[in-house]
């Protein structure tokens, strides 16, 4: 292993002891519920669900448990309107659960030392425009990413 390597990979672990580095633009995931998988995603308009408690205009339980488990990297939080007792208590539950949510695409801003950095992800691939990554198939920020993100994806 090469020696620039090596310090990205140190970098990377002091990375990844700082999540608030990290902004989700954009993202798709799969939240498991109880009784079945949701996608759970979110867009410039926030975060979605496609169950239907969501539908019916009111945040549910999968959508209120993805902002509690990684709403420090939202750029806002994006839960609105009314709550309902027994999807408080549930999202309280599955916050603690990470395994529930697994990306299956995203893009984040990921904030460096010295500038920003854009990461991505989709269905298992990472790629980021950084001239490192590009040589080297990983950066700090990617393998950070993977640390921070670990059961969720």
């Amino acid at each position: 292993m090469d020696s620039g390597m090596i310090s990205k990979i140190e970098k990377a672990r002091l990375y990844a002891q700082e999540p608030q580095r990290v902004t989700f633009e954009a993202f798709i995931a799969i939240f498991q519920g109880d009784n079945q998988p949701h996608q759970v995603s979110l867009d410039e308009h926030g975060l979605k669900c496609d169950c239907r408690a969501f539908r019916q205009d009111h945040p549910c339980s999968h959508v209120m448990a993805t902002e509690r488990m990684i709403g420090h990297m939202l750029k806002r939080p994006l839960v609105q309107g009314e709550s309902y007792p027994n999807d408080v208590e549930k999202a309280r539950l599955y916050s603690h659960e990470p395994y529930r949510l697994k990306f299956k695409s995203f893009e984040v801003r990921f904030e460096g030392d010295h500038n920003d950095h854009r990461v991505s992800y989709d269905h298992g691939q990472w790629n980021s425009p950084d001239e490192f990554f590009q040589s080297h198939g990983a950066s700090a920020h990617s393998i950070a990413l993977e640390r921070i993100l670990k059961h969720m994806l």
